[in-house]
């Protein structure tokens, strides 16, 4: 009875729920991106996959200093819907929206002008490159939408977009690869990608505001602010940053200095190893909108953070524990072959993108709650990361040992602030 009752209060518990929700969102839509990885594996030759992942690679790089706007966005409507002012969210979204299209634009623009510098450096064609900044201005503008269903908690609606985006971006893929496209053909599966993820909520919300604001029209509407989104978002800007140099700016110094085949070599232990990064990303999915709801409310939102940490330390270990025992028969298995550099790259980059997918999750927290102590510093960490693996190239396995060490020095680095600032062990 004792177990049945447990089991009960477990479903019951809304963080669990959610999170199961987001969890199979994340296993469905991570398992489709991964299958796409693989099919792009298989297609292309060790030399053009390990340029693509490089494309992709900058694609974060570049995009991940907006990408903050989704955080900061999901920040503060969720304290809007926290108070029940559904008015002033939709105020809110309007009003960015249209700041954010123009943004996007410019943005496109500036890469543009950028793209022959970019391509040199990266040994590629300035087609692929101008892609990729293509991606990256829609990248501008997905995360308005995407924050408005975070904040609002429809996790299934959340789900779904990643789901359906990753299984239009195999098919596109698929084919214009299998069609002879190579590179260019595994990049515009990327850019499907992108475009369903930004169709499919643009079709929902106007649905999902036009209900709220029949359920709530009569509660009074405050006054729209800017200047905290402001104030908010530069920090995080950087702390995003810096988090998306820590886990990609390796691929891009790769790609710089060694062999196209070496470069694809690494890039395949590379993205078996993200596999630790599946379970931690959906946790901070739900951690963020929850512990910031926690925190407005003055409740105990330490306790969202130490359940999220065990449950993504526990994934990652036993992970981990499974490439270094048998990295060969996990490459067999997910790429159908195997090679000695890959192999002995495995285990290493495995543990290091576990390390960093604990960072991600403190990263949510600590800005849920208002904590931006920590950003400088880890931005100071993501620089010298950056120097210290431009210079110490001498082999693929010195690159994977400088990320490693830089990871497990991030996760410390955040946990030493949240013990600090909100008392992660007495909350």
């Amino acid at each position: 009875m004792r177990i049945k009752h447990k089991i009960q209060s477990l479903l019951k518990d809304s963080l669990f729920f959610d999170m199961v929700v987001i969890l199979l969102g994340a296993a469905g839509g991570g398992f489709l991106n991964f299958i796409y990885r693989l099919v792009c594996i298989r297609f292309l030759p060790a030399a053009d996959y390990g340029t693509l992942n490089a494309l992709i690679a900058l694609v974060m790089l570049g995009s991940v200093g907006l990408s903050p706007l989704g955080t900061t966005f999901t920040r503060f409507f969720t304290e809007y819907a926290a108070r029940n002012d559904f008015a002033l969210l939709v105020r809110a979204f309007k009003a960015i929206a249209k700041k954010i299209v123009f943004s996007s634009l410019l943005i496109f623009l500036l890469f543009a002008v950028a793209s022959p510098l970019t391509a040199k450096f990266l040994n590629t064609r300035i087609l692929y490159v101008n892609i990729a900044g293509v991606l990256i201005a829609v990248a501008v503008i997905s995360p308005l939408f995407m924050s408005v269903l975070q904040s609002l908690q429809r996790f299934k609606l959340f789900s779904s977009v990643g789901i359906v985006s990753a299984f239009f971006k195999i098919v596109v893929g698929a084919f214009l690869m299998w069609r002879g496209f190579g590179v260019l053909g595994g990049i515009l599966g990327y850019f499907t990608a992108s475009a369903v993820a930004l169709v499919m909520p643009l079709y929902f919300i106007p649905r999902i505001f036009r209900r709220l604001r029949d359920e709530h029209k009569n509660c009074p509407a405050g006054e729209l602010d800017p200047k905290p989104f402001y104030r908010y978002f530069f920090p995080v800007s950087l702390a995003m940053f810096a988090f998306s140099s820590f886990t990609n700016i390796d691929s891009i110094i790769v790609k710089h200095f060694f062999s196209s085949v070496d470069t694809g070599y690494y890039s395949i232990a590379q993205n078996i190893a993200s596999i630790a990064l599946f379970l931690p990303s959906a946790l901070a999915i739900v951690i963020f909108p929850k512990s910031t709801k926690a925190f407005v409310e003055g409740r105990d939102s330490p306790r969202i953070l130490r359940k999220s940490l065990l449950l993504a330390a526990a994934f990652c270990f036993l992970f981990v524990a499974g490439v270094f025992i048998v990295p060969n028969t996990v490459l067999i298995l997910f790429t159908g072959k195997t090679n000695p550099a890959s192999a002995g790259l495995l285990g290493l980059l495995s543990a290091a993108l576990s390390f960093y997918a604990l960072t991600w999750i403190m990263i949510n927290f600590l800005l849920a709650v208002h904590n931006l102590d920590f950003i400088v510093p880890f931005a100071v960490l993501a620089g010298l990361e950056a120097i210290c693996v431009y210079n110490c190239h001498q082999s693929l396995m010195m690159v994977g040992y400088t990320v490693t060490i830089f990871a497990v020095l991030a996760f410390t680095m955040l946990l030493w602030s949240a013990r600090n600032k909100v008392h992660i062990r007495q909350g």
